[in-house]
């Protein structure tokens, strides 16, 4: 049993159970969901300063929740309800998740495929800054606690007649979920099972009778 530590060092093999140097994106399909908000039955306009949903809330210049009859409805890109902001180019912040969360996820849906969403990704263990553009589904972990995730619209640097300036188009966010665990990733189950075949071998070897 002596070598079972310095072998999980080595191999990375308590990957699950240790902390990371900081947050790091996740699969949005591999959080372990505590809380699911989806915005159906939340009224339009949330007005200013914090709102709280189900398992965070928002600090962003005038908060809405968009509708399919809305005038904007278009910025959910499907019919359902999505919560977005007056300020475009301002941050937003999601905080106040329940205790022990350790992952968060949403939809992100731009109405410009070229902006440059920034999120800054505050945790335990320390903060991350990830780029992202276009629509996609995304996942922050920190195992070490998550204290919030803020968006940013850096918007799309256009050039025209020799002149550059930024342009930048509104954004929401959907099905935001929290949880206080996540699924292993298929690497990570690898990698520990290779360990273990490791282990297994040299233990063995350790037994075998030296040869007379």
């Amino acid at each position: 049993m002596r070598f079972a530590m310095p072998l999980c060092l080595l191999l990375s093999l308590c990957w699950p159970f240790s902390a990371s140097a900081a947050p790091v994106r996740i699969d949005y399909a591999n959080i372990l969901a505590e809380t699911l908000e989806t915005f159906d039955g939340e009224e339009r306009f949330t007005g200013e300063g914090p709102r709280s949903f189900a398992g965070f809330t928002i600090d962003a210049p005038l908060s809405v929740v968009r509708r399919p009859d809305d005038e904007f409805a278009s910025d959910c890109q499907g019919g359902a309800p999505c919560l977005s902001a007056a300020g475009i180019s301002s941050p937003r912040r999601l905080d106040q998740f329940p205790a022990g969360t350790i992952a968060v996820g949403f939809q992100l849906l731009t109405n410009s495929p070229t902006d440059e969403i920034q999120i800054d990704v505050v945790g335990g263990s320390g903060a991350a800054q990830f780029t992202v553009f276009d629509s996609p589904l995304l996942g922050f972990l920190d195992r070490e606690g998550l204290i919030s995730v803020t968006l940013t619209n850096r918007g799309t640097l256009v050039t025209i007649g020799g002149a550059s300036f930024t342009m930048a188009s509104n954004y929401s966010i959907d099905d935001v979920v929290t949880g206080v665990s996540v699924v292993p990733l298929p690497p990570a189950i690898a990698l520990m099972v290779s360990g273990l075949g490791a282990l297994f071998g040299l233990r063995m070897r350790r037994r075998k009778p030296a040869a007379v």
